[in-house]
């Protein structure tokens, strides 16, 4: 490993202090680590460009597969609902990555100054989510911010400006002009998202795909192709996997009954919800929570005693 990644690895790991998501004292930005490989796990990917420091993480959408390792940007444009796993991570060496909540006001206040405008768009694959190669650029970029978390004054005055380069430098990247066209006011893609966005937001709602190609100002067909080709998802797809994560989230976290959960997303028969939650989960609504709580009981107590 560099001595970049080296150091990068041990600034992280220094303020990591569990596996899972840790939020930084700079708002927007996260630490990410685990430290051991897992199986694929059904879970929201926000809207996010996180650079991976150590370790490879696999995801799924559709039938996607990306792969994201040392030295990778992973970058959405939009929230999605996605299958991934760890899939290279010890005790010794964690998968580590440092994760970005896109801003849409920077990105499209350095598109503006960049006059990405006035590019003329020829990328072929639209996908929402995408692996770049990390330029040394961003690497530098990302160094100088995580240093900044060992001194909260100057992560409170310098961590703002920092997120900007790393967005500009993504912009001027390869993809930056295929990111660019999920926030250009106006653009299809920025329609389409403005779609996935209201579809989640309204979960308990039955999708109308004729209202919803009309808010892109696009025939049914195209609307169809088009969110299929940016989600790897038909609309009622996307609905339906957002659903049952936020009633899994519902069980888990709420202490919802199977039927409540399953009423607050949209699900007017308990036997359909059931029947396509054992689909998605592999389990019964209620088996899968009971599992869910005694696991992370158990995660408590073992991290307790460590």
């Amino acid at each position: 490993m560099s001595s970049r990644f080296s150091n990068l690895a041990q600034i992280i790991q220094s303020h990591a202090m569990r596996d899972g998501i840790s939020e930084t004292l700079m708002p927007g930005v996260d630490l990410i680590k685990h430290s051991s490989v897992n199986n694929m796990i059904k879970h929201n990917w926000q809207a996010s460009y996180a650079i991976i420091i150590q370790g490879a993480k696999n995801i799924e959408l559709g039938n996607d597969t990306l792969i994201a390792s040392q030295g990778h940007c992973l970058v959405s444009a939009l929230e999605l609902p996605v299958m991934s796993c760890i899939e290279m991570a010890s005790g010794d060496k964690p998968f580590l990555a440092l994760r970005l909540s896109l801003d849409f006001v920077s990105i499209r206040e350095i598109s503006s100054k960049l006059q990405m405008h006035r590019t003329h768009f020829t990328k072929s694959n639209l996908r929402s989510i995408f692996v770049h190669q990390a330029s040394d650029s961003m690497l530098d970029a990302a160094t100088r911010l995580v240093k900044l978390l060992n001194n909260p004054i100057e992560a409170q005055i310098l961590g703002p400006m920092l997120i900007k380069e790393l967005v500009y430098h993504l912009l001027r990247s390869s993809d930056g002009e295929l990111l660019y066209q999920f926030f250009k006011s106006g653009n299809k893609l920025q329609k389409i998202m403005e779609v996935a966005s209201y579809i989640k937001d309204n979960l308990a709602e039955k999708i109308d795909i004729q209202m919803l190609s009309e808010k892109t100002n696009m025939s049914r067909s195209a609307f169809f192709a088009c969110f299929k080709e940016v989600t790897s998802l038909t609309p009622i797809g996307y609905q339906k996997r957002f659903r049952l994560l936020e009633a899994r989230r519902l069980l888990i976290e709420e202490r919802y009954t199977s039927e409540q959960a399953g009423w607050s997303v949209g699900y007017k028969s308990a036997a359909q919800f059931s029947r396509e939650y054992m689909r998605m989960f592999g389990d019964s609504p209620a088996r899968d929570a009971k599992k869910s709580k005694s696991h992370s009981m158990s995660y408590k107590i073992d991290n307790a005693n460590k």
